[in-house]
C-alpha cells in the first residue's frame, strides 16, 4: 500500500462580513446570493459560519472571479437597502491539498492573514 501524498494546486478564499447582524433580513438575503455565487464559481465551502467563509477553488480564476462577485453582491445590497454591510476577502494560491482532501494549514493561514490586512470594501 502506497503512502505517497498527492499534492494538487488549490486556492483558498477567506471572507468575513462586517456591519449587519447575521439574523437580520438584509444579511440573510445577501448570504443566499453569496452561496449561489460560490456554487457558480465552483467553490467548495471548507468552513462556514453565518458571517465567515473559507472556500476552496481548483483555479485562481474562479476564486478571483468569485471575490469580485461577492463584493458586487454586497455593494448592490447596500445601495438597495441603505445598509452598511462590508466584506473583507483574502485569497491565497498554493500547494494546499493532499491525500483525502486535507487542507494544509499554511494556505488557510495565509488567506486569513490577507483577510485581516484588507480594509472592508465600501460601496
Amino acid at each position: 500500500m502506497s503512502t505517497e501524498v498527492i499534492r494538487k494546486m488549490g486556492v483558498l478564499l477567506a471572507a468575513d462580513f462586517i456591519g449587519v447582524g447575521v439574523s437580520e433580513e438584509p444579511f440573510v438575503n445577501v448570504r443566499r446570493q453569496v452561496d449561489s455565487a460560490l456554487s457558480r464559481n465552483k467553490g467548495t465551502q471548507v468552513v462556514t459560519r453565518p458571517d465567515r467563509l473559507l472556500v476552496e477553488f481548483d483555479q485562481a480564476l474562479y476564486a478571483v472571479r468569485c471575490a469580485f462577485e461577492l463584493q458586487k453582491i454586497v455593494s448592490e445590497s447596500n445601495s438597495a437597502a441603505g445598509d452598511h454591510l462590508s466584506l473583507r476577502i483574502g485569497v491565497d494560491a498554493g500547494d494546499d491539498r493532499a491525500a483525502q482532501g486535507a487542507l494544509f494549514i499554511e494556505s488557510a493561514t495565509s488567506a486569513e492573514r490577507l483577510l485581516r490586512c484588507a480594509g472592508p470594501a465600501r460601496s
